[in-house]
């Protein structure tokens, strides 16, 4: 897109028709907030450009009209100024959409917190053979990155002192560990 010193569009490409989901006749006049009401903080970004000259890039998230759904859309824009004979005459917009890039960077990183969740319990939890140290370690793990407090019961018959062993057809539980957040 091209924008006068007003920061009105004054040329539209068919690519920016299709990423805004608009004719570019419905840009030609209009400002950015005009024309896309749910995308904010340009304005800012753009008159800085047009006083030092120096070129700026920004990340845009929001809504276009174009947009098929609610999820969030990112966009990638850069700003350079334009001058004739030395005098200001506007702007030269390039924008790129970077949705899938950014839901994938999300899933990247939510991929990344498992992993680390993972390794971290690997190395927390079974440190030994005894199944007391191991649900003890269990619910320490748990208590308070999860869960505020954590209890670890084993059920079978065979657990447990064999004087307290539960009558035929009754199941009952050993606590094997138990763990709470002291509130703050």
């Amino acid at each position: 897109a091209v924008l006068d010193a007003n920061l009105r569009y004054t040329y539209v490409n068919p690519a920016l028709e299709r990423l805004n989901g608009l004719p570019a006749g419905s840009h030609i006049g209009r400002t950015f907030s005009e024309v896309l009401p749910e995308l904010r903080g340009q304005a800012a970004v753009l008159r800085g450009v047009l006083r030092d000259g120096e070129p700026r890039e920004q990340t845009i998230s929001g809504r276009t009209w174009a947009a098929a759904s609610d999820d969030p859309r990112f966009w990638r824009a850069t700003y350079h100024r334009l001058e004739t004979g030395g005098d200001v005459c506007g702007l030269m917009v390039i924008v790129v959409e970077i949705s899938d890039v950014a839901r994938q960077r999300a899933e990247l990183e939510e991929a990344r917190g498992h992993v680390t969740l993972l390794s971290t319990a690997a190395v927390r939890i079974g440190t030994t053979l005894d199944m007391d140290t191991t649900c003890r370690e269990l619910a320490e793990f748990v208590v308070p990155s999860f869960a505020d407090v954590a209890a670890v019961d084993v059920f079978p018959p065979e657990v447990g002192h064999p004087v307290r062993r539960a009558d035929p057809g009754v199941l009952r539980l050993r606590r094997a560990a138990l763990r709470g957040r002291v509130p703050e």
